[in-house]
């Protein structure tokens, strides 16, 4: 049969209010789930049955938690290969590798882009005094404008 949705969807917004993590909804319906996803620090890359980390570089890596099932007949196994898709999926999707000493226009362009929509959120936040929202819409102003500056060269 074939799929009429994505297997994977990717929530970045962080518009959710569950602090400064992901979250990835598998659509399979005998083994779907809802995953948050979070950057650690020195933890080793592994599976257990409600979590994947990997993709560690440079000290950080990416750790992947169900957090609720929602799969109609669930199987440990399906569901590891489904965590590690996930994975595969998501870091191909919202990681960005950039080599520091070869850095083309497309990959800064890109990384200004993630770096806008990673902080995009905190206009949102209550409790931000007007200050602080000032700078915050500057600073995404000004992303906007140098990401403008790159594609016009």
């Amino acid at each position: 049969m074939k799929r009429e949705i994505p297997l994977f969807i990717i929530d970045t917004k962080k518009s959710h209010k569950k602090g400064e993590c992901d979250f990835l909804v598998c659509t399979d319906m005998d083994n779907g789930f809802v995953a948050r996803i979070d950057y650690v620090t020195d933890e080793p890359e592994g599976m257990t049955d409600d979590s994947i980390t990997g993709y560690a570089r440079h000290g950080l890596a990416i750790k992947m938690s169900i957090r609720r099932m929602t799969g109609k007949n669930p199987n440990q196994g399906n569901i590891r290969t489904l965590m590690r898709k996930g994975l595969d999926y998501y870091a191909e999707a919202v990681t960005l590798e950039v080599g520091a000493t070869e850095v083309t226009t497309r990959q800064c362009v890109e990384f200004l882009e993630k770096l806008a929509d990673g902080n995009r959120h905190y206009l949102q936040e209550v409790g931000v005094d007007y200050n602080q929202r000032q700078t915050l819409l500057t600073s995404l102003m000004m992303l906007d404008a140098i990401k403008h500056k790159l594609v016009e060269k």
